[in-house]
């Protein structure tokens, strides 16, 4: 029904209207005798029909990982993973299962505050434990669940402050059944230009290989093991410098059997969700506790030890909230089994290495707190990036090129710094008056003024010319360009030095160096930092690895000179193989690291008389060498006219093993006969020249890509 009276002007419209709606309802209308009696088709148009839509288009918004050409990740420390296109090989055998794999993510407190329950001597540290969890999560991807072994570097330090950007990468092994893990971190930085270099925390190797079944528990507690006290665990753990939090105080009781093995209850508290992780790294790191414990009744109580090497470690469940333990001393290495209430197998680790760790040194260099705080001059490689430069409008000065040759003195000589800085001010001021209302440029061009590495010598006639144009700069700026160079004699370079736009630059090989500010943070390059106290010597905190490398107090220096001893300052400390065994604990005996340098007498004994104050000496310093150092004086001789003290540190020992091999051993004489092997080694090379000194007929080998040196 539909209505046909309608107070409209126009009945036809509405008669129309009408039979419309009825057609639209599915009506049959015969409209033919409102059409015009002779009708024609109108042809559709051959492109498609044009949609222009007027709605505001929002832009695309990034959501997730996936988002960015990525996949995301579950494990709750890592956020995304990618697969790297061309590391699996041709394309007819790549697979995702053989690609190199990367996952990436952000921890920081704020973002993971649970991780601030795991602290060593007030400062927190991700555990070990994380970095097993981490390496296991890849390993599920890559099918390779097993971490055959894994071994840290250097500790991942957490602070309030700033978060680190963490990368777990995964690359195919030597065969079809290990993968290569490592893992790195970096301060998290929201500047693309800003960011530091990044740091490797472990590396490892995961397998597809099972470590050995693991039997189920049938008895728990074992019959024979003792109870022992756990109440005031956490307390006495703090007290030692292990800081743990609620989060990581897991340990709820705890048996010693007769054989030394350790068993324990642990569970992880309610607030700590395992979700997501192979093994929750709290879960983990408390089943080590009591090894710590126990360590607090030892001779190395005193002593903060932290895991370094895992091996052979299977997970067995993921998930787990409940573990019984038992830790078994393997010689240096404790062996740990996980089974969950029911005496299923959770986990098994065949070996676990410790070693003790410097609590001092945990906070340098890792922590990003004072990372604006200091900088230093570096020089970087700069481009042209204006256009042509018009070199008619541009006036070049060129300073002598030694400055005190002409007078017969070195170029060295201060009087020749005098003189060039003299030269140059004069034509500065002739210079700026003659150009005050002009558009024209100065270049002022010198040799070696600046060092831009430390390789570098200065040119000290050139050196203060810098000085002296950057004050001239500050008062003119935009007019005065200051550029260094290795060659005066070349100039080709200029237009293309000056349109990098730079005002101080360095032209080193015809490539242009301009100065800049960077980082300088405690420890980031590796550095050590040096004592206020002089009394220091480089040592090591403990043997097993160059980490532990040192500037320690040196007791053994005396305060007062004994007979035939001589005291100097060192400027330069020799270091060999030997030291790196002594570092490494592969060194028979007790022995102290670099015990050779070179430096300058600043005291000398009254009854000695070979050697005076201000000599330049160089020798063996058995008690140790740092900024000063004691020896006797019949150890140290003089350093040889044009040497510096670097290569005067490198001496001693090398010609002193080769003079006593070939004289005191060997009474080597004048037209003998000696073999020598390795004679291009640092000892070789020293026997080489002092048996070519004594006459003696010489045969020598050595690597046929050292060959050249021996006809040199």
């Amino acid at each position: 029904t539909t209505h046909t009276t309608r107070h409209q002007p126009d009945e036809t419209h509405t008669h129309l209207t009408t039979l419309t709606t009825l057609h639209t309802h599915h009506h049959g209308v015969d409209l033919t005798p409102h059409l015009p009696t002779h009708p024609h088709h109108l042809d559709l148009p051959t492109y498609p029909f044009q949609h222009q839509p007027y709605w505001l288009q929002a832009p695309a918004q990034l959501t997730d990982a996936t988002d960015l050409g990525m996949a995301t990740s579950a494990h709750p420390l890592l956020a995304a993973t990618v697969q790297l296109a061309d590391t699996a090989g041709s394309a007819e055998a790549a697979d995702a299962s053989s690609a190199s794999t990367v996952f990436t993510g952000r921890i920081g407190l704020g973002s993971h505050p649970w991780l601030a329950d795991h602290a060593v001597a007030g400062t927190v540290l991700l555990p070990g434990t994380a970095l097993v969890d981490l390496a296991l999560h890849a390993g599920d991807h890559t099918g390779a669940t097993h971490l055959d072994e894994l071994t840290l570097h250097a500790p991942l330090v957490l602070d309030d402050t700033t978060s680190r950007d963490l990368q777990v990468t995964t690359t195919p092994g030597s065969d079809a059944d290990t993968w290569r893990v490592t893992i790195h971190s970096r301060p998290h930085t929201d500047q693309p230009d800003d960011t530091e270099p990044w740091t490797c925390h472990a590396t490892g190797t995961l397998t597809t290989t099972n470590h050995g079944p693991a039997r189920p528990l049938t008895h728990w507690p074992p019959t024979d093991a003792t109870p022992v006290d756990a109440a005031d665990l956490y307390e006495r753990l703090t007290a030692a410098g292990y800081e743990y939090g609620p989060a990581f105080q897991g340990v709820t009781s705890m048996w010693e059997q007769p054989d030394g093995t350790l068993h324990a209850e642990i569970t992880l508290p309610d607030t700590v969700d395992p979700a997501g992780h192979t093994i929750h790294p709290a879960l983990l790191d408390a089943a080590l506790h009591p090894l710590a414990a126990r360590a607090l009744a030892s001779a190395a109580a005193d002593e903060v030890r932290l895991p370094f090497a895992w091996t052979g470690v299977s997970v067995l469940a993921s998930g787990a909230t409940h573990l019984r333990v038992a830790l078994t001393s393997t010689g240096n290495d404790v062996s740990v089994q996980a089974w969950d209430p029911t005496g299923a197998p959770v986990a098994t680790v065949t070996a676990l290495a410790s070693r003790p760790v410097d609590p001092t040194a945990l906070g340098t260099g890792a922590g990003d707190k004072n990372r604006n705080s200091l900088f230093h001059l570096a020089w970087k490689p700069v481009e042209a990036v204006t256009g042509e430069v018009d070199l008619d409008r541009v006036d070049l000065y060129l300073p002598d090129t030694d400055g005190a040759d002409d007078a017969g003195g070195s170029s060295d000589d201060p009087a020749a710094a005098h003189t060039a800085t003299e030269a140059l001010l004069t034509h500065l001021q002739s210079w700026l008056a003659a150009n005050e209302t002009s558009d024209r440029s100065l270049v002022i061009l010198t040799r070696h003024a600046v060092a831009t590495s430390p390789a570098e010598d200065v040119h000290l006639p050139h050196a203060p010319l810098w000085g002296l144009v950057r004050s001239a700069q500050n008062e003119n700026p935009g007019r005065i360009h200051l550029i260094d160079t290795d060659d005066l004699a070349d100039t080709s370079y200029l237009a293309d030095a000056l349109a990098t736009g730079e005002y101080q630059l360095a032209v080193r090989h015809l490539q242009f160096l301009a100065p800049r500010l960077a980082r300088s943070a405690d420890g980031a390059d590796g550095a050590l930092t040096i004592p206020d106290d002089p009394t220091w010597r480089l040592d090591k905190t403990a043997p097993g690895t160059l980490d532990n490398l040192a500037l320690l107090p040196n007791p053994e220096l005396p305060e007062e000179l004994a007979a035939g001893q001589v005291r100097i300052d060192v400027r330069a400390i020799g270091l060999n193989f030997r030291d790196v065994l002594i570092t490494l604990g592969m060194y028979p005996g007790d022995a102290l690291l670099a015990s050779e340098g070179a430096g300058i007498v600043t005291e000398v004994a009254d009854d000695v008389t070979t050697v005076s104050v201000g000599d330049r000496v160089m020798g063996m310093f058995p008690l140790g060498v740092g900024a000063r150092t004691v020896t006797d004086h019949r150890l140290v001789t003089a350093i040889p006219e044009g040497w510096d003290f670097t290569t005067a540190a490198g001496v001693p020992v090398a010609f002193l093993t080769a003079y006593y091999a070939l004289y005191d051993l060997a009474d080597l004489q004048p037209g003998e006969t000696l073999l020598l092997h390795a004679a291009t080694g640092g000892v070789g090379s020293a026997a080489l020249q002092l048996a070519q000194h004594t006459g003696a007929d010489i045969y020598a080998t050595a690597h046929p890509t050292k060959h050249h040196l021996l006809t040199a």
